[in-house]
């Protein structure tokens, strides 16, 4: 008789091991705060790590010093604990200590910007980039327009 559901399933101990790893992860969220950030530059990807899990990234791409913000993701069973803002805050302030700009093509990150004018200023302004403001002329809550800057 299985002792639990996934054994029902037949998961290997390598599975078995990870469930358990995300559940140990799942029953401490809501008492922490800490994300670890991890710059996976190998694939382009800003790691968000709780308790030694990675729960969610930023994909990226960098040419030189600027970095360029693709797209935001959190693994579905830690979405709803606020990982995406706590690992956006990260990235932005690893990318303004290292003196880098930004260039912003994730919605997520776009709108973020955008509502925390403190990193405005990490916007590339050399080269022709689109970047993120607001659409005062919708009337759909969170919705951004791209205005080019030259």
């Amino acid at each position: 008789m299985p002792r639990n559901v996934e054994d029902s399933f037949g998961c290997t101990k390598k599975e078995q091991h990870c469930i358990n790893a995300v559940q140990a992860v799942m029953k401490r969220l809501p008492d922490t705060d800490e994300i670890l950030i991890s710059d996976n530059s190998d694939v382009g990807i800003y790691e968000a790590v709780m308790e030694g899990v990675i729960v969610g990234g930023i994909a990226y791409r960098k040419v030189g010093n600027l970095v360029t913000l693709l797209v935001t993701s959190v693994f579905p069973e830690f979405r709803g604990k606020g990982i995406p803002s706590k690992l956006l805050r990260g990235v932005l302030d690893k990318i303004r200590t290292r003196g880098e700009t930004l260039a912003v093509k994730c919605p997520f990150a776009a709108e973020f910007i955008v509502s925390h004018a403190e990193y405005a200023d990490l916007l590339d302004t050399v080269h022709a980039r689109r970047h993120p403001t607001r659409d005062p002329t919708s009337d759909r809550a969170g919705l951004y327009k791209i205005d080019k800057l030259y």
